[in-house]
């Protein structure tokens, strides 16, 4: 399948999406809640690009959700969107 990808298409395997569709983009938020679950409530969440992998070493108990699982999401190596719970 094809993805909008800042403005770009690109074959990701996953369902088209356009990061200008707010329902899109609820789509994506509500299937990141769905993989972590409680853990979705976070103070803060990083996403790391290539290269920032090693930030998820510094941060205790992290939720890690690898960009391939996200649709519309393309894969790529040594990012991920991380979370870090709320206490």
């Amino acid at each position: 399948m094809t993805t909008i990808n800042n403005n770009i298409a690109t074959d990701s395997g996953h369902n088209t999406i356009d990061p200008r569709s707010y329902d899109d983009l609820l789509a994506v938020a509500a299937f990141i809640r769905s993989q972590l679950g409680d853990r979705a409530h976070a103070e803060v969440g990083i996403i790391c690009g290539s290269g920032l992998g090693p930030i998820a070493e510094l941060v205790e108990n992290p939720a890690i959700l690898p960009y391939e699982k996200i649709p519309g999401f393309r894969a790529a190596e040594g990012e991920c969107c991380l979370f870090s719970p709320s206490d």
